[in-house]
Formats: C-alpha cells, structure tokens, sequence
C-alpha cells in the first residue's frame, strides 16, 4: 500500500493531514483580519469624502454669503456631488450656519464665520466589528471660512 506500512501511517502522509488542520485553524484569523483591513479602508474613505464635502461647503458658503442654499441649488449639487459616496452618501446639503463675529448683527458680511457640518451614516461590513461597535457608525465633518466677499462693517 502507497503512503502506509504494516505500522500505520507514513510520517510524510500524518503531515498532509496536520498541513489541513492548520490550515482550517488560520484562515478564519486571516479572513477577519482583512475583512477588518476592508473596513477601515471604506471608513476611512468615507471620512475623507465627508471632510472635503465640508470644506467645498463652507468656502462656497464664504464666497456666496447671501446665496441660494436650498434643495437643487448650485449649492446643494456642488455639495452632493463632493459627497458622492457609495458606502456613506449625503443626501442633501446641509445649510451654513453664519456666525457674527465683529457683533454688529449681520452674520453675512466679510470676516463672518460660515460653518457647514456634513454627515452621514456608514454601514459596517464585518460581523464581529459590528457586534461591538454597531451596524453603524455615523461619520460627521465640520469646516469653517471667513466670509471673504461683501462689505466689511
């Protein structure tokens, strides 16, 4: 018989059976560790998508003080294409919130504060991951610009 003695098994064939049992014990750590790698990768893509968008924001919110930030906007496409995300999209844009910084009661004039803070909702791939930090994990980024065009008072 090939492989085999009248004693039992040849050392060379109880190898290929232990090569199996480690195999079967390693690759489920592997298979995790990459899964986690893919997650962080997507996440960390998604802060970056989320970030930018808030910058591209706030600064078209300082040049266009007194623009149009509603729904359809050049605003709200400018923003939503920033954002364009396949694992963590936005929506719609959220409006600048003005900030009066000299006190005299306009928010929109130069040296104002335009802050815009983006957000959205990223979905964990990973089942171990996401039974201990949720299914969810909400991304959020916030910028701020001085209003640069208007009248200084």
């Amino acid at each position: 018989m090939f492989g085999s003695s009248r004693h039992g098994p040849t050392p060379r064939s109880r190898s290929r059976g232990q090569s199996v049992a480690e195999f079967a014990l390693i690759v489920p750590v592997v298979l995790l560790i990459v899964l986690v790698g893919l997650d962080f990768g997507r996440l960390f893509y998604s802060w970056v998508t989320v970030t930018n968008a808030a910058r591209v924001a706030a600064n078209y919110a300082s040049l266009h003080p007194t623009g149009d930030f509603s729904v359809g906007s050049t605003y709200d496409s400018l923003v939503t294409d920033e954002a364009r995300n396949p694992t963590c999209s936005v929506p719609t844009a959220p409006a600048p919130v003005f900030d009066d910084r000299d006190g005299n009661g306009i928010s929109t004039d130069v040296s104002d504060d335009a802050t815009v803070r983006v957000a959205c909702t990223f979905r964990i791939l990973t089942p171990i991951i996401s039974g201990i930090v949720g299914s969810n994990v909400d991304i959020a980024a916030s910028s701020t610009f001085q209003i640069r065009i208007g009248v200084a008072e």
